[in-house]
């Protein structure tokens, strides 16, 4: 039996890979709905368009931090990051992003600052990044 291909229906494209790099962490313990949050300062990075995206633009994090929790079963990280970047223009950007990443091996390696630790494999986080005006 044949599948009919659905159409019609607007799709998604990757616009902006925003990149942010950990500094400072500051655990601070179990919160009143049993996760374990965590305090991670992001004093630099990268808000950048993809190639093909218009209007295009580059900015540099300048100040960031993550509210991180994690569940209590440890399979799950509840993401609360907030940030300021400035465009090459010198225009600043207020960015914020939610979601909620899937706490997998490699991804642990990230949170726990270990020394072959890469960045966030793509499908693993789902979130919204919102950039208020």
């Amino acid at each position: 039996m044949a599948t009919k291909k659905l159409t019609g229906f607007p799709s998604l494209q990757p616009a902006i890979i925003t990149k942010v790099n950990i500094g400072d962490v500051n655990p601070l313990g179990v919160i009143h709905t049993g996760s374990k949050m965590t305090h991670y300062g992001t004093p630099t990075g990268t808000i950048e368009t993809v190639p093909g995206f218009e209007p295009a633009f580059k900015a540099n994090v300048c100040f960031g931090a993550d509210w991180l929790s994690f569940d209590p079963d440890r399979q799950h990280g509840r993401i609360d990051l907030r940030g300021i970047a400035r465009t090459e223009e010198g225009h600043s950007i207020d960015f914020r992003y939610t979601g909620v990443i899937e706490m997998a091996p490699e991804v642990h390696k990230i949170f726990d600052m270990a020394p072959d630790a890469k960045t966030v494999p793509f499908g693993f986080a789902s979130g919204f990044l919102f950039y208020p005006t």
